[in-house]
């Protein structure tokens, strides 16, 4: 009996025991869980200045805003980050869009319609279609633009639809970057052969009125046209760019084209045609009922000026036969 009692006994000391080291080891453990948090914040801020700056220089660019908020230690270390050359022109544009007096009137349409998408399968979506290389301006504004900053409507990320006029909120005309599929075109571009299939480059339609059309070039064996932004108004054909030496030989109904050098280059340019457009024209809201939707699929027909058609044929596409002999049938006297 009094071995019974004996075991009992200590049957209870241990369970007790074992209890009290229980809330022993998760009493230290929430304290070293503590103490190792408190470390890893005061082990942050006690980094030297040079080491901080040098981690700031690999930040993508809503972490970089998002980090101007931190602290004002922060505030004055990220400015002198090594970060991205076009990263740094992001972010200028950026802050001048954010400075202007006009920008709150440029906002409403387009915070309304926002639709998020998938931006690595976009870039995806484009380097299936030609393998070799994007525009680096236009890769880093894909993916780390802010949605809600989108410049005159120029985002993959708003419906494509057909705007009937100009106002201080949208230009007229149609959003091609909005397409339901990153889709690369082939613009004809006289490259001295005589084979038509060699006479093409690669591009992104961007937008499209009935008096101009926007490309965004993607070829990477012409230096002179690789990354570059066309605004091409010709009567005739807006599938069609010519060589500059072309440009110069034209006596009659010359080719009217805004050339920019970069994607970001482009963007800039939008930003002020936008802020000239708050100036001159007035503040007309734009109803459903001016908006038109652009039925999907859309037709092709090769040089055609109406915005909502495929100007050129699609890239992958382009040997074939139907669409080499509307290419070859376009010849400039």
């Amino acid at each position: 009996m009094r071995q019974t009692l004996s075991i009992q006994n200590m049957s209870l000391d241990l369970q007790t025991s074992y209890s009290s080291l229980h809330r022993q080891l998760k009493a230290t453990h929430i304290l070293l869980r503590g103490s190792s948090r408190r470390q890893q914040r005061l082990s942050l801020d006690s980094l030297p200045n040079e080491l901080l700056i040098h981690i700031f220089s690999f930040l993508e660019l809503k972490p970089y805003l998002i980090s101007r908020g931190v602290c004002k230690k922060w505030q004055v270390l990220l400015p002198l980050a090594d970060l991205h050359p076009i990263r740094w022109r992001m972010l200028d544009l950026y802050h001048r869009m954010l400075q202007a007096p006009e920008f709150v009137e440029t906002r409403p349409w387009i915070l309304e319609n926002l639709r998020p998408f998938d931006r690595q399968a976009y870039i995806d979506g484009l380097l299936a279609q030609h393998s070799t290389a994007i525009p680096e301006e236009f890769r880093l504004w894909i993916l780390e633009w802010p949605a809600k900053m989108a410049i005159f409507g120029i985002w993959p990320g708003l419906p494509m639809v057909r705007f009937p006029h100009r106002t201080v909120r949208m230009p007229s005309g149609v959003n091609w970057m909005a397409y339901d599929t990153p889709l690369l075109q082939a613009l004809v571009y006289d490259k001295g052969s005589l084979d038509p299939k060699e006479n093409l480059t690669p591009a992104l339609l961007v937008w499209r009125t009935s008096e101009y059309t926007r490309w965004l070039l993607f070829d990477e064996e012409e230096p002179e046209l690789f990354g570059r932004v066309l605004e091409i108004a010709f009567p005739d054909c807006p599938s069609f760019y010519p060589t500059k030496s072309e440009l110069l030989n034209y006596d009659y109904d010359p080719f009217e084209i805004h050339d920019y050098d970069d994607w970001i280059v482009f963007l800039e340019d939008q930003w002020e045609r936008c802020l000239l457009t708050t100036a001159k024209v007035p503040d007309t809201t734009i109803t459903n009922q001016e908006v038109t939707a652009v039925d999907l699929p859309l037709s092709y027909t090769f040089g055609h000026l109406l915005p909502t058609n495929f100007p050129s044929p699609p890239w992958i596409d382009r040997h074939a036969p139907r669409f080499l002999q509307d290419i070859a049938e376009y010849t400039l006297d």
